[in-house]
């Protein structure tokens, strides 16, 4: 007893559930009190139906159930009118025959059993075939508000987001393709004329007049047939059993190829140079804006050989879809690599110059970036690891070429797969490393030794001196040879350069205290100390061997020059100075007439250039010996 009433409670909750779930209409809502007596429902607990065949009269039917309009279109086999149904009230395309011919019945009705046999969102649904007074056929269409696509192209190569929206409409013509390759339809004919965008953006294939149906294609007549700017090339034989479903395919591809370039794929100026086009079928060089996806995509779709095609339509929208799916990744790739090839082409332009460094940093950022991006987005972002990889690499050399190894050792890291040549570059620039820091270590270490800085004060003392006990010198020597005319003695010689160097002796005593503050003054000091005593030294040789005057200052001049060249890089100078006295010396071997005033003329100079040196010039680290070449 206790089931029983748990039964009859759930049947009763039900039952009430489903009468309100039924969608009230005002011929079934009761208006008053009677009205509910003898309302369907209350005559529901005594009978299933309260249907009276005096209710299911039509009236006021119309005479014409079709209004026909205006030409929409025509073709070859027929013309399409604008028309209004009068019930149910709507727009509608009819579709009839040009001329009351036979084969062209025929034709009409396969074309609308095709359609009207493919229900799909994406091929337009047929509402009624007839036959008109003449006895032949008449096709009631959905009547499509819109344009064609081709209209919409315009002729114009798509871009961006024009791009993206052709996609999507040749998507949704993949999907009518894939349908109707499933009940074994092939429709021999896609192309933008043949496809209707509608005002909401519906897409639908239209345009089946020459689509055959694979369990039937035996009747179906030969010869060539569709557009020769799209036309496959096993449709040039005018078999209908050399077509199958990559034809489509191949048409598909077509179709996109239009979308990339605003051209038809067999593109000529006559259908024989079309039909020329479709027999060779041969790979299209796209343009660079051109994405490499859809340009192989399309290439590939439209192979002459059909076994090089996608399989079916259904593979060609995966890859389609793929490329929509991955655009962003692709786009961001495709100005990435702009950029990589931007920086390869400075980096070599500028290879060890710094010039260009802020310019090469910016590209080199923009593009690894710009990589890295597409990558997250699409991990298999085709081409976009490889160009990663370029990008790093060139990078990594330019760093290497300029010495930043510790940015270049870092960048390595990001590479993810090792490279052996450059394995091999670090191991070398490693070696070169040490070498370069050795020679740092060691003009750090010989710097102080070879400041001038702190010999400064006694070099410009002992400069200044020197010039002007040279300048005394010569005065005098002049002086003296114009008042007393005769030749020059050893004698003179020996008391001549003796007091110079007397006196030049004595400044360097003065400034010692600057002089041997370092190395370079201890060297400066036993130069000059040596290149002046030998002077006189030289004197006292020559009074005691004999030698006449103009031999001694020859040899003097030489003297000069060769002090002068070992003073070397300290006096920077000082290499001019002794070429100087060493063409002095020739010209006094030549013309001894000479000796005197090219031993002035040498001293003088040489002179010139140390206190020139001295004061003026500031220290490089050029004048520090190399390693293992020093004092």
């Amino acid at each position: 007893m206790t089931h029983s009433k748990e039964t009859s409670s759930t049947d009763r909750r039900d039952a009430t559930d489903s009468v309100t779930e039924v969608t009230l209409t005002y011929s079934s809502y009761p208006t008053d009190s009677s009205e509910l007596d003898s309302s369907p429902y209350a005559k529901a607990k005594n009978s299933d139906t309260d249907i009276q065949p005096s209710r299911l009269s039509l009236k006021d039917l119309p005479e014409n159930l079709i209004v026909l309009g205006d030409v929409i279109g025509q073709g070859g086999m027929g013309i399409v009118r604008a028309a209004r149904q009068m019930l149910p009230l709507r727009d509608v395309a009819v579709k009839r025959l040009h001329f009351a011919k036979a084969h062209l019945a025929k034709n009409l009705m396969d074309e609308a059993l095709t359609m009207g046999g493919l229900e799909h969102p994406n091929i337009v649904p047929v509402h009624l075939v007839r036959l008109t007074e003449d006895n032949s056929p008449e096709v009631v269409m959905k009547y499509v508000h819109g344009r064609s696509w081709n209209e919409i192209l315009n002729k114009i190569p798509q871009r961006d987001d024009a791009l993206e929206a052709s996609l999507e409409i040749l998507r949704s013509v993949c999907n009518a393709i894939e349908y109707a390759h499933a009940h074994n339809v092939i429709h021999r004919d896609i192309k933008p004329h043949n496809v209707m965008v509608g005002e909401f953006g519906e897409v639908y294939l239209m345009d089946w007049g020459i689509a055959v149906r694979l369990d039937n294609i035996d009747s179906v007549p030969k010869g060539l047939v569709g557009t020769p700017g799209y036309l496959a090339p096993e449709m040039l034989t005018g078999d209908p059993n050399d077509v199958h479903i990559q034809t489509d395919v191949f048409l598909l591809g077509s179709t996109l190829h239009t979308i990339l370039t605003g051209k038809r794929r067999n593109d000529a100026n006559s259908i024989v140079g079309a039909l020329d086009a479709a027999k060779k079928s041969e790979p299209y060089q796209y343009e660079s804006d051109v994405p490499s996806e859809l340009a192989y995509l399309t290439n590939r779709a439209c192979s002459k050989e059909p076994g090089d095609r996608p399989n079916n339509a259904k593979e060609f929208r995966h890859d389609l879809e793929s490329f929509i799916s991955l655009r962003e990744a692709y786009v961001i790739r495709d100005s990435a690599i702009l950029k990589r090839d931007a920086l390869i082409s400075i980096i070599k332009h500028y290879k060890r110059s710094k010039n260009g460094e802020t310019e090469i940093r910016t590209l080199f950022a923009e593009a690894r970036f710009g990589l890295e991006q597409a990558l997250r987005l699409a991990p298999d972002c085709a081409g976009a690891q490889e160009a990663f990889h370029d990008t790093l690499m060139a990078m990594i050399y330019w760093l290497l070429d300029n010495q930043h190894y510790d940015e270049a050792d870092h960048l390595r890291g990001s590479l993810g797969r090792s490279d052996d040549a450059l394995i091999a570059r670090f191991s070398d620039e490693l070696l070169a490393g040490k070498q370069r820091s050795a020679e740092s270590q060691y003009l750090k270490r010989m710097a102080p030794d070879y400041d001038p800085t702190p010999s400064r004060t006694g070099r410009q003392i002992l400069g200044i001196s020197i010039m002007g006990i040279v300048a005394i010198a010569c005065v005098a020597a002049i002086i003296y040879d114009t008042m007393y005319p005769t030749d020059i003695s050893p004698k003179r010689l020996l008391i001549s350069t003796g007091s110079v160097a007397l006196v030049v002796v004595l400044a360097m005593f003065i400034a010692r205290q600057w002089l041997f503050a370092n190395r370079i003054g201890g060297r400066l000091f036993s130069t000059v100390v040596f290149g002046f005593l030998c002077a006189p030294i030289f004197a006292i040789a020559g009074l005691k061997g004999g030698f006449s005057g103009e031999a001694i200052m020859v040899g003097d001049t030489l003297l000069v020059g060769l002090t002068m060249a070992n003073v070397y890089p300290i006096v920077r100078t000082g290499r001019w100075a002794a070429l100087f006295a060493l063409a002095n010396v020739f010209a006094a071997s030549v013309f001894p007439t000479w000796a005197q005033s090219g031993f002035m003329l040498s001293t003088a100079f040489s002179a010139a250039c140390v206190v020139y040196d001295w004061t003026t010039r500031e220290f490089k680290y050029a004048d520090i010996p190399e390693a293992g070449n020093g004092p």
